[in-house]
């Protein structure tokens, strides 16, 4: 006999060949035993069907008196692995590890690779012991007891393990064996001893003969049942060693969980009850997930179902005029369900519920997923309507992700057609295979590279959505968290509803509002309950967020206090006065911040913390004053808590006004922010709809149909050559989209779209002014939170492409009203916006070549989609935009508190316009500025008074508004103004009106005269009579804008002498104060010497030159490192598209090649001249020659130039933006 090192006994003539011979030679426990161990390691997770394989035939060879030797370590390992390799496994579609719900809270359990396992163990714990029913208490408590032994087994050795729920893995290339120390130690995890589980079943009242069922016995003959789906081994995953349990299959715990509850169902005569409930269950889940992504339930009432067909059905509504059609499919096994018949008479019905205009019906099947297989067919729809099939954890999977909408499923369901219309898909692996592809694939089925003829089989590939199934399940975390129901101690389940921090909501659908943080020892509830219905009390709402977030954010600091305490659960229940909860307006008064102050009561199991109506003017302050008293007030009613039920904590009233003190900061990190619209209307929220951005799958949609949109005959080369072909192309390009845009918007109820477009320019714009005060606020909470602050940078880059769009949307629409029928609604504006967009994109480009600027590949990619290479756009456009970005929210922290001061003054005023102005005005548009801001004041006032998004006015009440307000002002003047803002109407989208060119019409180009931003009213005749919509947000912008281009010099259309004196003498002022504000910037942030005066280079000036080099703007010395800075100082807007980019270009680099008249030209003569003269600076510095010159151009803004220009730009160029966040450290060297 040879022992093994480790102390395995071992002894044989030959080595085994395979695993089979090695269980027949050897003894089968301690193989059994490793099969066991392999199962608890990460990277094995996927090699299941192996190790259940290997397990029973180990079994097989198990004997009742095993006297057989001990394979050796080696032999083991080897022939083991040879198995896996052996094998042809999948990629397992779920997480190593996987949480159970049950009466002691949560159980780390490990799945194996059955789908859905876990949920289902859990919906049937839910239905026997949470939901209402009338189950025998027999079958209850038999359930009860093995459920709870069996999890506290697996949990046990998850938790010897280190091993928490959820654990994302890749399948390893091979089985990974523990060296023999490892094997030995995580083998004793598995091993339960006859005292252990006797003190587990005396401790929770159990009775251990409930083991006896997942017990596998020496010889049972239904071990030799090669059917991998009614192994033994998966549903006994115990086996007895030597008096000793042994989970040898952790990995089958669930599976034969489900089959026990099943078989117990059957004894007890309960199983159809049970099945019917568990139906219903998913179903109430199902309908809740399409609750979550926005579906709204209807009363509508569905034909009788005369097959009476094994389903449960509802109708949700999905869009304006859209309807979801939920038919929840009971499984059945050998059965198949043919559900054509029911949906063709489900679709008809709905299509023809409103008589004025037919309903799209998206027909969604949803299989129950109860452990059995389903067979079932149903229709392919034609026409508009749309279908789609998804296994009950498919949807759970899609319907929690961030990005999922109320509409996700229909554009699935509707690219999904299309492409299976071009060709044949084949999703082998389910239809949420194809959904993943399409989520990773920008919104399309299609691979832009590749061709794919016509009639072409796709396969999706099996397990394509492996990844996206364990990340969604990752992220939304769900589980059980401790709190007080009805005063007792319990579970509520719940989910991770953001990503920023680990703060979990309740998952029930309820009117009450519950978020948990799980940070310490002891859960912290943070709930409402006040509101009358789930969505209501925003504020109270956004109270909780802040109290879990800031309680996340001081968990270090708390954890040393908190985490010594033994409590089930805290819970501070916010109590917000209704005068608060209501107010939709508050009256502006003195009134002294100090003397504000939260109420305390303690009614355990809750800290009650009393919000006053006077709260609202700590919260309007642009320091976080507000968020501070509430988390001070939180603690103090913690600290009084544990006080009062008799016990001591170390966190004292200071040390915890100190760590909140030290937590937030900076002092404009709020999480509790405030739009006062006294200041600013454009920021006002009432009335308002939800804000969708670009959608990817309707851009993708655009640029997979191009060529087909093209004239007929229109060829597109593989590769083109010629600049002037690549314009022709772009050129046709927006020629077809206007085409396109022109035929869908024939459709629309003109007065209706309109209505809704300018409803979402107003989210759009109010978003866009709540981003001043909304990033730097959230930058400042989640300076420790890089990805956040990722994601609202990126927010705010999709706003501006989605208000372009939108803007440019609104203009096509009101210079033609279409006088179509169609209701507007989110998916065909979501289209309508694709297009407008890429035309704007294509036509940009086009620009871009004709002015020189680019000439990238382009051609006709092997998937049909037109190319064009984007690498100059990534170099440059893409930094430029970036860097844009950045400097506007750089901008948004520096002016955060100038956002919170109001002005209380009324929202109308427009103040400090001189005589000049309105004489130049008056010459340039035939009325004054005065008199045009009086106009928009009081149509801005109307629309604010009466809280609507799109305000509606007949030509006589518009007249009959402004006279009321200012008699003085006739008719003829008042039409005057309203004209100049009025969208003039065009033949056809691509057509100007009489007196304009086709460059007042290209979306691409800023400062249009003809564009929304410049004429916000639209006219539309109804009845005879001249209605005017309008936003009074967008009013406001308006106004805002033509202020803009007035003191910037930007005022594309001046043909009045007046409007050029004037414009010319604000841009001859705005040089110097610029200056100043850099000077002053250098001797308030700098240890430079800073020069107070323009220092002139001229024959006897400053510098003593042989002619005028102009004035040096700032000069700046540095003596650390011996630098003199010469600095020029620009005080202009960067450009907002191609034709502002060339025109940068030009003024600063000249134009054509000529740099005569460049601007650069003059500084970079005297950077020259100033490195070949150091003894000039004689006078500003002792010993010049130690002095490196250093020449810089500062600007206002962001310029394109520095992006585009590249080695052109003889001098360094940097925005005072730059400047001002990284300091000293910008300037070159």
């Amino acid at each position: 006999m040879d022992q093994d090192t480790n102390g395995i006994m071992a002894s044989y003539k030959k080595e085994p060949e395979n695993f089979q011979e090695m269980v027949d030679q050897f003894s089968a426990g301690p193989i059994v035993r490793q099969i066991g161990v392999l199962q608890l390691i990460p990277d094995n997770h996927g090699y299941n069907e192996v190790f259940e394989e290997l397990a029973r035939a180990a079994l097989i060879a198990r004997k009742k008196k095993d006297v057989a030797p001990f394979a050796l370590y080696p032999v083991s390992t080897k022939l083991i692995k040879e198995a896996g390799d052996a094998s042809i496994l999948d990629e397992p579609s779920n997480s190593f590890t996987e949480c159970a719900v049950f009466s002691e809270g949560n159980y780390v359990v490990y799945p194996g690779i059955a789908q859905s396992g876990t949920d289902i163990l859990n919906q049937l714990l839910e239905c026997i012991f949470i939901d209402d029913n009338k189950y025998p208490e027999q079958f209850k408590k038999k359930v009860h007891g093995a459920v709870n032994l069996l999890l506290l087994m697996s949990d046990a050795v998850a938790s010897k393990m280190g091993h928490e729920r959820y654990i994302q893995v890749e399948m390893g290339e091979d089985i990974e064996i523990p060296d023999r120390d490892n094997l030995a130690k995580y083998s004793m995890h598995l091993k339960f001893s006859e005292d252990s589980i006797k003190g587990l079943c005396n401790r929770y009242g159990f009775d251990p003969v409930v083991l006896q069922d997942f017990i596998v016995q020496v010889g049972d003959p239904r071990l030799k049942e090669e059917n991998p789906e009614k192994n033994l081994v998966i549903f006994k995953p115990l086996a007895v060693f030597e008096d000793d349990y042994f989970l040898y299959m952790p990995t089958t715990v669930v599976s034969s969980l489900i089959d026990y509850i099943k078989r117990k169902a059957k004894e007890f005569g309960c199983n159809d009850e049970l099945v019917d409930h568990h139906y219903q269950h998913q179903f109430k889940q199902a309908s809740i997930a399409l609750w979550h992504m926005g579906w709204v339930a209807t009363n509508i009432v569905l034909p009788p179902d005369a097959d009476k067909l094994p389903i449960t059905e509802t109708v949700l509504q999905i869009d304006n005029n859209k309807l979801g059609y939920l038919c929840f499919m009971h499984t059945a096994e050998g059965n198949a369900i043919d559900l054509t018949k029911r949906t063709q008479q489900v679709v008809e019905f709905l299509e023809q519920l409103n008589e004025d205009q037919p309903f799209e019906v998206l027909s969604l099947f949803i299989q129950a997923e109860t452990g059995t297989n389903y067979m079932g067919s149903y229709p392919v729809l034609s026409g508009w309507h749309q279908t789609l099939s998804l296994a009950f954890n498919e949807l759970i999977a899609i319907s929690y992700t961030e990005s999922t909408d109320v509409l996700t499923l229909w554009k699935f369901a509707k690219t999904y057609h299309r492409t299976n219309k071009a060709t044949n898909i084949i999703a082998a692996g389910g239809i949420l295979d194809a959904y993943a592809i399409y989520e990773r694939n920008n919104g399309s089925l299609l691979d832009s590279a590749k061709k794919m003829p016509a009639g072409t089989l796709m396969f999706m590939l099996p397990g394509s959505s492996n990844n996206y199934i364990r990340h969604s399940q990752k992220k939304r975390d769900e589980h059980a968290a401790r709190f007080f129901i009805n005063g007792k101690p319990g579970y509520i389940k719940v989910y991770r509803h953001n990503q920023y921090a680990p703060i979990y909501k309740m998952k029930q659908i309820h009117q009450d509002h519950r978020l948990v943080i799980e940070t310490f020892k002891m859960p912290i509830w943070v709930t409402n309950y006040q509101a009358t219905d789930s969505k209501k009390l925003p504020w109270a709402h956004d109270l909780c967020e802040a109290v879990a977030f800031w309680l996340f954010q001081m968990r270090d600091k708390l954890a040393v206090h908190f985490n010594v305490l033994n409590y089930i659960a805290f819970e501070i229940e916010l109590v917000v006065d209704p005068e608060l909860i209501e107010a939709e307006t508050f009256t502006l008064k003195e009134t002294d911040t100090d003397q504000i102050s939260l109420t305390l009561e303690i009614a355990p199991p809750r800290i009650k913390v009393k919000i006053p109506f006077d709260f609202m003017y700590l919260v309007r302050l642009a320091d976080n004053r507000a968020d501070k008293l509430l988390m001070n007030t939180v603690l103090e009613g913690i600290i009084q808590y544990v006080h009062e039920s008799g016990k001591t904590i170390s966190l004292t009233k200071e040390m915890a006004y100190d760590i909140v003190d030290r937590t937030l900061q900076p002092s404009y990190a709020k999480m509790v922010l405030f739009s006062d619209v006294s200041s600013n209307v454009k920021m006002d929220t009432r009335g308002l709809p939800p804000l969708r951005y670009l959608q990817e799958t309707d851009i993708s949609y655009v640029l997979d149909n191009l060529v087909n949109w093209l004239p007929s005959g229109y060829t597109v080369p593989e590769k083109i050559i010629d600049v002037k072909e690549k314009i022709k192309l772009c050129d046709s390009i927006v020629t077809a989209l206007l085409a396109k845009l022109t035929e869908n918007l024939k459709k629309f109820n003109g007065k209706q779209l309109l209505e809704w477009l300018i409803r979402d320019n107003e989210k759009a714009i109010q978003i866009r002014e709540m981003q001043h005060i909304v990033i730097p606020a959230k930058i400042a909470c989640f300076s420790n939170l890089k990805q956040e602050v990722e994601t609202l940078k990126s927010k705010e880059e999709n706003l501006v492409t989605k208000s372009h769009a939108l803007r440019t949307l609104i203009e096509f629409v009101a210079s033609a009203v279409p006088s179509g029928t169609k209701w507007p609604n989110m998916d065909d504006i979501d289209e309508l916006l694709a297009l407008t967009n890429q035309l704007t994109t294509w036509g940009a480009l086009s620009e871009a070549m004709r002015f020189g600027i680019t000439d990238p590949e382009m051609g006709l990619l092997p998937s049909g989609r037109i190319g064009s290479d984007k690498t100059w756009e990534r170099q440059n456009l893409t930094s430029y935009s970036a860097a844009k970005v950045e400097a506007d929210v750089f901008k948004y922290v520096e002016n955060f508190a100038s956002r919170f001061q109001s002005l209380e003054k009324s929202p109308t005023a427009k103040d400090g316009v001189d005589a000049a102005l309105d004489e130049a005005f008056w010459e340039q548009f035939g009325i004054s500025f005065t008199n045009l801001s009086e106009i928009t004041g009081v149509l801005l006032k109307k629309g604010f008074n009466d809280i609507t998004p799109c305000t509606r006015l007949r030509e006589d009440e518009l007249i009959a508004l402004i006279q009321k307000e200012y008699q003085s002002l006739s008719k003829d003047t008042i039409l005057s103004g309203i004209n100049l803002m009025t969208m003039l109407s065009r033949t056809s989208l691509g057509t100007p009106p009489a007196g304009y060119t086709s460059q007042d019409i290209f979306p691409w180009r800023y400062s249009r005269q003809l564009s929304y931003l410049r004429r916000p009213l639209a006219k539309v005749t109804e009845d005879g009579e001249t209605i005017y919509y309008y936003g009074y947000r967008h009013l406001d912008m308006f106004f805002d804008n033509l202020l803009y281009l007035l003191y910037t010099g930007k005022l594309p259309e001046t043909t009045s002498e007046k409007m050029d004196t004037w414009i010319g003498s604000i841009l001859s002022g705005k040089g110097r104060p610029f200056r100043n504000e850099v000077k002053d910037w250098f001797k308030a942030n700098t240890i430079f010497e800073v020069i107070e005066y323009e220092v002139k280079m001229e024959p006897d000036g400053h510098i003593n030159t042989e002619k005028d080099y102009g004035d040096i703007d700032v000069m700046v010395i540095d003596h650390e490192h011996f630098i003199i800075y010469s600095i020029e100082c620009k005080n202009g807007a960067g450009a907002r598209n191609i034709h502002e980019m060339k025109v940068e270009l030009d003024l600063y680099l000249g134009r054509n090649g000529n740099d005569k008249k460049a601007k650069i030209k003059k500084h970079a003569e005297r950077d020259v001249w100033l490195k070949a003269q150091p003894e000039a600076m004689a006078r500003f510095v002792k010993e010049p020659s130690k002095y490196k010159i250093v020449s810089v151009i500062v600007t206002s803004d962001e310029m394109s130039i520095t992006h585009l220009a590249g080695e052109r730009v003889q001098l360094p160029i940097i925005s005072f933006t730059t400047l001002r966040k990284d300091g000293v450290a910008s300037l070159p060297k």
